[in-house]
């Protein structure tokens, strides 16, 4: 709906800037659920919409006849990640007793994937045409 309504470029710094904000937030919630909660509910969703764009960039840029490939290497990728770093996130925590450094990797790792995903975008010609068309 959103891509629709305001293209892919603007709606991927849309959400993709919540996620960040949201990651953020988490590093001022010390003793505050409410900002917590306000910042992991921004967090998901901007996640979901990472999640929802991940079959349609490798569909655009390169074609349907990469497409299976690259969403499986794509999701294999997310998966290898989340291994290494859920445990990883717990030695950090183990190390310096604070998540903020975990959470500035996140944040990170966040707007290093907002670059790619708008280059990859930018390099397919979707963020010249509405995906309607």
């Amino acid at each position: 709906m959103f891509n629709e309504k305001f293209h892919a470029r603007k709606t991927t710094v849309l959400f993709l800037s919540l996620g960040i904000i949201g990651f953020t937030m988490g590093l001022f919630c010390h003793g505050s659920y409410i900002i917590a909660a306000i910042g992991m509910g921004l967090v998901a969703v901007g996640f979901s919409y990472q999640v929802g764009m991940t079959p349609v960039i490798p569909a655009e840029v390169f074609g349907q006849k990469e497409y299976s490939i690259l969403y499986s290497y794509i999701s294999m990728a997310v998966s290898i990640a989340g291994i290494f770093f859920t445990p990883g996130l717990g030695l950090i925590y183990d190390t310096f007793h604070s998540y903020n450094i975990g959470i500035i990797i996140c944040i990170f790792c966040w707007v290093i994937g907002a670059v790619f995903i708008l280059f990859s975008l930018k390099k397919g010609g979707v963020l010249l045409k509405n995906t309607r068309n």
